[in-house]
């Protein structure tokens, strides 16, 4: 059999690159976007092997992310140290120096205090603007210009120096600190750098960790002395919606008597240089700036110890109301002077042992202070319950309150509103009893069917409410009536409102307003 080839077939086809040269000659439109696509990529190249061409675009993504990560840093509490035995993370020494604030981009990382050192007082703002960042190696525990970590700051970034002389101790329990805790440190506490958690275990608020101060307390666990005598509870459980109900089975309260020693003991290892300490409970306000007003009268370095004057029975062999020492009360907020508490370690650890079975934490306090001959001094504005309707309001509008106790997280927001009113129109948070007054309760002049019982200074016989205000409006001392049908009431206070059927109460607004200018206090 014979074969015959198709020499046209079996020819060799023109090459892919013939090809394209054979079209790119035949056809001008192709040659120009040929060209056009081999200049852009020769630009492309030259762009990419250049470091200053890289600069607009990855350089300017490279610092918004490194400023976004500096912001977030600083919004969630800067550097932050890891304690060496437990591994768990904790925040940075309440008074350490922050970064240096003319280095946007710096980071500061510095490890934490070992668990058996002393931690240092913070600087106050002016100190810490100007000074660098300490040696790690110092060992001066109680020089306030040194320190080693940045400090937590609050939700706004800035502390208020005029509380730097505050040391502060918020005690709390591992099963209500995170539901009533969070509500004082996003409010009246942000701007207070010398602040602590105490509490009966450990937990978290934020970056904030609460200090166990009683679980290695007494070494092994001792039930009998650990034990919390039932029968002697001081404080009424409250039967208004109005207040904090008093869970007296709670581990938290169980354990609270254990707390106040060792804590304000944690206080001064902390904050050496503070003026003054002050221990608080976790549905406590405070009005710091009150409180420094009130306090400038006295040398912090003197004996001082101030709260609500309290009486107590069953500790220290103590039967009967008024044998032993005032103490203060502890939710209403114990202050205690530098002077007083340096002079208070001389003895806390006897104290700490000696006082173990009394049943309340703030009566060992006081205890232990009168062993070091210091008493109790009540200045008035501690008070142990809220502003509701329950409470009595003082004659004089412009008295100033210092604390209040038993608050419910709504009533913390209500009077941290208030006193932000307050600041933004006067500069400082000087709030007068006038101003909680008509923030609260101030919905109208005229109620119906309410009484205001006691404060009476005058009565007399009248037809109609509006004749009992017109009779309260010609008396100086007049701040409140109540007309009862037949009688007219008048007052030279605001005392506490109840239903009353057939009732009618008023008070005059412009008898309880505060013109004065709000400055200082009487001693």
């Amino acid at each position: 059999m014979s074969l015959k080839l198709d020499h046209r077939r079996s020819r060799s086809s023109p090459s892919f690159t013939e090809s394209t040269i054979a079209y790119f000659e035949s056809n001008p439109r192709f040659r120009l976007l040929a060209l056009g696509a081999l200049l852009l990529l020769i630009v492309y190249s030259a762009r990419s092997t250049n470091p200053s061409a890289q600069t607009d675009e990855r350089g300017t993504a490279a610092v918004y992310r490194q400023a976004e990560f500096d912001e977030r840093a600083s919004w969630f509490g800067g550097a932050r140290a890891v304690h060496a035995d437990s591994q768990q993370q904790r925040p940075a020494p309440i008074g350490d120096i922050p970064p240096d604030p003319k280095d946007a981009t710096k980071i500061v990382i510095a490890p934490g205090p070992n668990a058996d050192d002393n931690h240092q007082a913070p600087p106050s703002l002016s100190e810490t603007d100007n000074d660098p960042v300490p040696d790690e190696e110092t060992d001066d525990i109680n020089d306030i210009d040194k320190a080693e970590n940045p400090a937590l700051p609050n939700s706004n970034g800035v502390y208020n120096p005029r509380f730097d002389k505050f040391a502060i101790a918020l005690k709390s329990g591992v099963d209500v600190v995170l539901e009533r805790s969070l509500i004082q440190l996003m409010s009246y506490l942000q701007p207070v750098r010398n602040l602590i958690m105490i509490g009966d275990g450990e937990a978290q608020v934020g970056d904030r960790v609460m200090i166990d101060v009683i679980n290695t307390l007494y070494g092994p666990r001792n039930p009998r002395s650990r034990k919390q005598d039932s029968t002697n509870v001081r404080t009424q459980k409250q039967t208004s919606a109005e207040a904090v109900q008093v869970d007296e089975t709670s581990q938290g309260w169980k354990s609270d008597g254990h707390k106040n020693l060792p804590g304000f003991r944690e206080l001064w290892n902390r904050f050496p240089n503070a003026e003054w300490f002050v221990m608080i409970d976790d549905d406590t306000y405070v009005f710091l700036d009150n409180l420094a007003d009130r306090l400038a009268m006295y040398d912090p370095d003197g004996k001082h110890y101030f709260g609500a004057k309290t009486q107590f029975v069953g500790c220290d062999g103590v039967r009967q109301w008024g044998a032993g020492p005032y103490f203060a009360h502890g939710g209403s907020g114990i202050v205690v002077s530098r002077g007083a508490v340096r002079e208070m370690m001389t003895g806390i650890d006897a104290c700490i042992e000696k006082y173990k079975t009394c049943w309340a934490g703030d009566v060992r306090t006081a205890l232990c202070l009168r062993d070091q001959g210091i008493l109790l001094h009540s200045p008035s504005g501690f008070f142990s319950t809220p502003p509701n309707k329950q409470f009595w309001f003082p004659h004089d509008p412009c008295d100033r309150p210092l604390t209040f106790h038993h608050l419910l997280v709504k009533q913390i927001q209500e009077l941290y509103n208030t006193e932000k009113g307050i600041i933004t129109r006067i500069g400082k948070g000087a709030v007068t009893f006038s101003d909680i007054y008509w923030s609260w309760h101030g919905e109208t002049e005229w109620q119906a069917n309410f009484d205001r019982k006691g404060a009476d200074f005058m009565s007399a016989m009248l037809d109609t409410p509006e004749d009992c205000k017109d009779i309260c409006l010609e008396k100086k001392a007049c701040i409140s009536y109540v007309f009862d049908g037949r009688k007219c009431w008048l007052k030279d206070r605001i005392p506490p409102g109840v239903v009353g059927r057939g009732m009618t109460s008023g008070v005059l607004r412009e008898r309880y307003v505060c013109n004065s200018k709000r400055t200082g206090f009487r001693k």
